[in-house]
């Protein structure tokens, strides 16, 4: 039975797409790659040349844990012989299976690592780091609030886990992180130079953007070339999940585009159903993101990290909206390094969206700060420390043996 790499990746293209990257890296090795995901990736994962176990079968749900059925993924993970599971930390209890039978875990994480920091503010906050008083007595409260609100859910989430993870040493508890409760090392699918600052054991993938993916079941779209503007938006594969405010973003833009007949754009709206889009609107529900974002001028995005990092591989300044989780703290990020514009929140308007698109469009300083970063890595180059540790955990000689 030939050695396996098994990959345990959330239903989302900003996590799955990420780790391909990793996963080619490790078939040069001689492992097989055996994804464990949502029946919705399928096509889209064998597409790649990986193996796929279906360990989802119900999407459209807030907790992917509660989908996920356990004596199903038991049985999966039996066929093989793992030597390794990168397991995504958003869909945590997928460690149990692997925990019971002794194999070896490490975290696949496809957004920074929440560390606590006065100077730094927590992932959910859109806040620079501190350099006053004033920001420490921020931060300070932000995360109470953090901690205020997970405390109960934490206790109930560490209850389950010593229910059903019997063979896993609880070692670290961090009361600001839920997906973290066990201590295994921990891989970023993005590069260090975006994180606030180097933390310890969090080992980075560098861009992980693999541009020669194969898309499935997409949609064919093409600017015009005659466009002043081309913009590229897209909110997530799960920006259902964020209630009413993309479209109230969107009539935001939609008024931005009206009265700029001379710009045009494309927006993935994935699985919600806008209305009031302009004539220089196109709306599709899948499409090759990748191209697109080549095409463009400037990217809409809502701050996931994988539309960051693939901006950033083609060279594109981007205004972020946010609306949840990692977002906020991801367009501080892209706002602090130079590469692009963030507003606060999604509580943004039409004026400000206009602004900071023009903004972009005049202002050169942003492509050339994209230009200095991308002349120093490549968009499908590990990091050094992190293939160090891919080959500790995997027994292997060191990369340059």
């Amino acid at each position: 039975m030939k050695k396996t790499i098994a990959i345990c990746q959330c239903p989302a293209q900003g996590h799955i797409n990420p780790s391909l990257v990793l996963s080619k890296y490790l078939v040069s090795l001689g492992f097989e790659v055996v994804y464990f995901s949502s029946i919705d990736y399928k096509a889209h994962i064998e597409a790649q040349g990986f193996t796929f176990e279906c360990a989802l079968e119900e999407t459209d749900v807030p907790n992917w844990n509660d989908a996920l059925k356990l004596e199903k993924l038991r049985e999966s993970v039996s066929k093989y012989d793992i030597s390794l599971a990168f397991v995504d930390p958003i869909i945590s209890i997928m460690i149990v299976p692997f925990a019971e039978k002794n194999i070896q875990i490490a975290w696949l994480a496809s957004s920074y690592v929440p560390t606590f920091s006065f100077r730094y503010g927590p992932a959910a906050f859109p806040h620079m780091p501190a350099n006053t008083l004033f920001g420490f007595i921020r931060n300070t409260f932000d995360w109470l609030k953090i901690a205020h609100g997970r405390s109960a859910e934490k206790k109930e989430a560490l209850h389950a886990y010593k229910k059903v993870l019997a063979p896993a040493k609880i070692k670290t508890l961090k009361l600001y992180d839920l997906n973290y409760l066990v201590e295994y090392p921990i891989f970023v699918t993005a590069p260090e130079f975006l994180d606030l600052y180097k933390q310890p054991d969090v080992y980075y993938l560098g861009l992980s953007v693999s541009k020669d993916r194969k898309e499935v079941e997409t949609v064919s779209a093409a600017f015009n070339n005659h466009s002043l503007l081309k913009i590229y938006c897209s909110f997530g594969t799960s920006s259902h999940f964020y209630g009413d405010s993309p479209r109230k973003v969107f009539s935001e833009i939609a008024k931005v585009m009206k009265k700029n007949p001379n710009w045009e754009m494309i927006f993935n709206n994935g699985k919600i159903e806008f209305e009031g889009a302009t004539q220089n609107i196109t709306l599709v529900k899948k499409c090759k993101q990748i191209e697109l974002i080549q095409q463009a001028d400037v990217v809409i995005t809502h701050g996931g990290l994988g539309t960051i990092k693939e901006c950033i591989a083609n060279h594109k300044p981007m205004l972020i909206i946010p609306f949840t989780y990692d977002q906020p703290g991801n367009g501080a990020r892209v706002e602090r390094i130079g590469l692009g514009l963030s507003t606060r929140t999604c509580n943004t308007n039409a004026a400000e969206i206009e602004r900071s698109l023009m903004s972009l469009m005049d202002n050169q300083s942003y492509d050339k700060n994209i230009s200095a970063i991308i002349s120093k890595l490549t968009y499908d180059e590990i990091e050094a420390d992190a293939l160090e540790m891919i080959h500790s955990l995997l027994h292997l000689n060191k990369v340059h043996e």
